[in-house]
């Protein structure tokens, strides 16, 4: 039979770039009205019944892995009328290739990264679209190659791109691939299946945000069952990666030296669990064997002080291996520091969204500036459980909660002036006008200006006025000069109204 290449069954196609930067086209909400900009800030596109244009988006390479997606509230404007969407579109911007199915890979890295996708997602030139021009074999077949451990040993091969600075992907390479031909290909394109839903199901697996509002023991009960699921369904996914890793590799012909050598290459050593698999010839792994000789060998000391990928490697396990068995200490034991033994990351973005929701919230209807002391009272108001999310946040450690709102209102801001510079293209929801003054960035300027007309208003009072200030933002920070000229140049640059005459009145203040 002749070779075929990718190119025989697919072509590649590279995602959206704007005229204007990704950003005059991205939103995180549905906004009912968009506007376009060009580099000099002429009005190009105005839409004010918008909402129904925005496509969901995976704006960045970091959205996808091998087998997922990871999307965020991401969209993207997309004209339907082409004479309109040119107005702003570059190229990349064919919305068949992106209405059907189609593979995403990854177009940053060395190594080939794809998912399958039928839900419309569109995507940057940060990403390429696979979609299919010929018949025979279905792209779930074709993710399952591209993914796979022999593909991307054959891939780092050819490219050259292992090791550079910044490596990309190349489209050329990728098409002239050559498709191996798998007298089982059904069967392979079923545990492609298989492994998208499962990694599907994996990302959607939860804690409710209504459990975020009961005592901290509720929320890490509920969190360590979302964990249990999570690691169940690893070892789902373990077994399903290795038949399709084995089923490619066998189809080549290849001898489990050979094997050995390639899972050597692409993971730096061949865990216990792939030595257990090649051993009874691709039929099953003993999962529970490996795990109660990991018990024996390793201490609680140890599981406790070292990450798990760092275990792994030393004792040649996968990953979820050891997940396992620090969950297993966790459940068992309550003299454990769960920070210590399980990522919790996942809970603290969730408490983290819920304090960031209720704070924008309640400060878009006040329309007035604040600082963390005043976050803390909106929280305490608005959440029965205010200490007991802390805590968890925390993590059991004692930290001040006026630290931790900072930690995550910092996470969320940009300063003044460089909100200033990249106004267009801002994507933080607060601003900082001070190191410990903050508004919404979605307000207009004759919103922002109330801070910096009271700023300078005090950096320039007498002491006598000092009781004026107490109970407000500004209480307790150091009268500057320096302050309320930077203020007064800040408004200067301001589209509101009469600025001429505040200007006057608050330069005979200042100078």
């Amino acid at each position: 039979m002749n070779e075929t290449y990718i190119n025989d069954y697919c072509n590649i196609y590279s995602g959206c770039i704007g005229k204007f930067g990704k950003h005059s086209m991205i939103s995180d909400t549905r906004k009912n009205e968009h506007v376009i900009y060009n580099k000099s800030g002429k009005e190009v596109l105005k839409d004010e019944d918008a909402r129904n244009r925005w496509r969901p988006l995976l704006g960045s390479g970091r959205r996808i892995q091998q087998y997922i997606k990871k999307p965020v509230e991401e969209y993207i404007y997309v004209h339907e009328d082409e004479k309109m969407r040119k107005k702003y579109a570059k190229s990349g911007f064919d919305l068949e290739k992106y209405e059907g199915e189609k593979i995403l890979i990854r177009q940053t890295g060395s190594d080939l990264i794809t998912v399958y996708d039928n839900e419309g997602y569109f995507c940057l030139n940060n990403m390429h679209i696979m979609y299919k021009t010929g018949n025979k074999y279905s792209l779930k077949f074709f993710t399952a190659l591209l993914n796979s451990y022999l593909y991307n040993f054959y891939y780092h091969t050819i490219s050259m791109e292992q090791g550079r600075t910044m490596p990309q992907t190349d489209i050329d390479v990728i098409e002239e691939l050559p498709v191996l031909e798998v007298k089982e290909y059904e069967w392979l394109e079923e545990l492609s299946d298989d492994l998208l839903e499962l990694n599907s199901k994996r990302t959607k697996i939860s804690i409710d945000n209504e459990v975020l509002m009961e005592n901290r023991e509720k929320i890490i009960e509920s969190y360590l069952e979302v964990y249990k699921q999570k690691t169940e369904l690893d070892n789902e996914i373990l077994e399903k990666r290795l038949s399709i890793e084995y089923l490619i590799m066998k189809e080549l012909g290849l001898d489990d030296h050979e094997i050995r050598y390639i899972i050597n290459h692409i993971n730096s050593y061949v865990s216990k669990e792939w030595d257990s698999f090649l051993i009874s010839n691709g039929k099953e792994t003993n999962l529970e064997n490996i795990r109660e000789n990991l018990a024996k060998e390793i201490s609680s000391a140890k599981l406790m002080e070292t990450s798990s990928e760092q275990i792994a490697k030393e004792y040649g396990v996968e990953v979820n291996t050891v997940n396992h068995l620090k969950f297993s200490l966790v459940t068992s034991s309550t003299d454990v520091n769960l920070e210590y033994l399980l990522d919790m990351s996942p809970l603290k973005e969730k408490i983290k969204k819920v304090i960031i929701d209720e704070l924008y919230s309640t400060l878009d209807r006040d329309i007035s500036y604040f600082n963390h002391f005043h976050c803390r009272e909106i929280l305490k108001n608005k959440l029965s459980n205010f200490a007991e999310l802390m805590y968890t946040y925390s993590s059991g450690e004692t930290v001040s909660t006026e630290n931790i709102i900072k930690e995550i209102l910092n996470e969320y801001s940009s300063t003044w002036r460089s909100f200033q510079k990249n106004r267009e293209n801002n994507k933080s929801l607060f601003v900082k006008y001070d190191t410990n003054i903050l508004g919404l960035a979605k307000w207009d300027d004759e919103v922002h200006k109330k801070f910096f007309i009271d700023a300078i208003n005090y950096h320039t009072s007498s002491q006598l006025d000092d009781d004026k200030y107490k109970g407000t933002v500004f209480e307790g920070i150091k009268k500057t000069h320096k302050k309320a000229s930077s203020a007064l140049e800040a408004l200067t640059k301001m589209d509101i109204k009469d600025k001429n005459d505040y200007i006057e009145l608050l330069s005979e203040k200042v100078n």
